[in-house]
């Protein structure tokens, strides 16, 4: 909401002011009284109720809310970008040939070399860059570029303007350089909480992009994943299941470590990958289990990095150790999430939860064993927590006193990762604000040309 100005206060009292008289004079009829004096009184406890919440967001300082919220105001800047971009690929009809692209083609340059002159008062010797290099300049002046903040963003606000008037071929050169940065910030953005605009952009990708690996990573992670993270688990199934269908249609249904005729080894075994993560998503008990059998989808991914062939065909020893982790973490915390139910109803099996103990320790000691600081911190850091969570569960339960000081250090060894994180510092902010800047001075470049 922005500020009011001095004199809007002031009309507002006075309005306010005048209804307060009209209620409170003799001749008003009482039940128009009371009328008035209950409206007037819920509007200014609503209004009181926002000053308090308004007070308390502001006392807070620079904390991660104020920086997941101005990095909200930066992504929704590369929405109404992809958004722009989107509505000049419809407006081509891309899709469906290739005259009705020349037409619009056309269509545009004829306009453009028409107001050439008129603009400029010069001949028709200009060209159609020279158009879009004056409108664009004259755009962005007001505004300088360098800005850290949102400024620096608003100068590119009547840039997507320029694009209406660029042939298709520069507007889908647009439309990959779109993708391809959005996959650059994937990461950041799941950090910063944008799940709403990752959403909005995993569709752009899904529609508008010819690589058939970006289209899963779109419904896999940009919109499966994040409307889990939201809560929405029915459209976050309904998207990852797509991808699953996308990789199925592609490879089969089937592995036993042979590669089908026809597919590229390679492609083949990431696309497989693709898969496992799909499974992994779907079995992150955290989030899902009480919407989905978590821990069928961790057995189903487990079984195929297990497969024969499976490590060697990826050739990536480090992507595959990484996302065995991560779903041997899913799996364990599966079999946790299950021994609190089954204790609930009384059927607790202490002996699977000591099981579930020990894989773990097994696990953080390969990741941690030797004091190796350059291994996967993020998913020691989960094994850890969860390592005291079932420790915790044998205390309660009664099987295996608590051990405090062991306790002691494994929150210690949590804090030496968490300590140096940066996931909510400003300088996640400042780069969210920078990739985007960059971004729209390459789609600049690429209209001017």
């Amino acid at each position: 909401m922005n500020k009011l100005k001095s004199s809007e206060i002031i009309s507002i009292c006075s309005i306010l002011a005048g209804i307060l008289m009209v209620a409170i004079k003799d001749e008003t009829p009482r039940v128009a009284q009371i009328i008035i004096l209950s409206l007037f009184g819920v509007l200014l406890f609503g209004y009181g109720s926002f000053l308090l919440i308004k007070a308390i967001k502001n006392n807070r300082g620079v904390s991660s809310a104020a920086i997941i919220a101005n990095a909200k105001k930066y992504t929704n800047k590369l929405v109404r970008l992809s958004n722009a971009n989107a509505r000049q690929m419809k407006k081509f009809d891309f899709l469906n040939g290739q005259k009705k692209i020349e037409r619009q083609n056309n269509i545009i340059a004829h306009k453009c070399k028409g107001n050439i002159g008129l603009i400029y008062g010069c001949s028709k010797e200009f060209k159609l860059k020279n158009r879009l290099d004056a409108a664009i300049k004259q755009y962005t002046a007001k505004k300088s570029a360098n800005y850290g903040d949102l400024n620096a963003l608003i100068s590119y606000n009547k840039m997507t303007k320029v694009m209406s008037e660029s042939t298709l071929e520069k507007n889908y050169r647009i439309c990959r350089n779109i993708i391809s940065r959005i996959f650059d910030m994937n990461r950041i953005l799941l950090l910063v909480e944008q799940h709403q605009n990752r959403i909005k952009l995993g569709r752009f990708i899904a529609y508008f992009t010819n690589n058939e690996e970006e289209q899963i990573k779109a419904y896999l992670d940009l919109i499966g994943w994040s409307y889990i993270l939201i809560g929405d688990n029915k459209k976050g199934f309904n998207a990852i299941l797509t991808a699953i269908n996308i990789i199925e249609s592609r490879i089969g249904t089937d592995y036993d470590d042979t590669v089908p005729k026809g597919i590229d080894k390679k492609q083949f075994y990431n696309y497989l990958f693709l898969k496992v993560r799909a499974y992994r998503h779907l079995g992150s008990t955290y989030y899902t289990y009480k919407s989905i059998d978590a821990l069928f989808y961790c057995q189903k991914a487990l079984k195929l990095l297990d497969t024969k062939g499976f490590k060697e065909g990826l050739n990536d020893d480090a992507k595959f150790a990484s996302m065995r982790c991560g779903v041997t973490n899913n799996l364990y915390l599966s079999y946790f999430y299950k021994f609190v139910r089954d204790t609930r109803r009384g059927k607790g099996d202490i002996e699977s939860l000591k099981t579930t103990l020990n894989g773990v320790e097994k696990d953080i000691e390969e990741i941690y064993g030797d004091g190796n600081k350059s291994s996967d911190q993020h998913r020691l850091i989960k094994l850890l927590t969860l390592k005291c969570q079932l420790e915790k569960a044998l205390d309660i339960s009664g099987a295996k006193k608590l051990d405090l000081k062991e306790f002691g250090k494994n929150m210690e060894r949590i804090e030496n990762v968490l300590n140096k994180s940066i996931y909510f510092d400003d300088a996640m902010e400042v780069y969210t604000n920078q990739k985007i800047q960059l971004l729209f001075e390459e789609v600049k470049n690429i209209l001017v040309e």
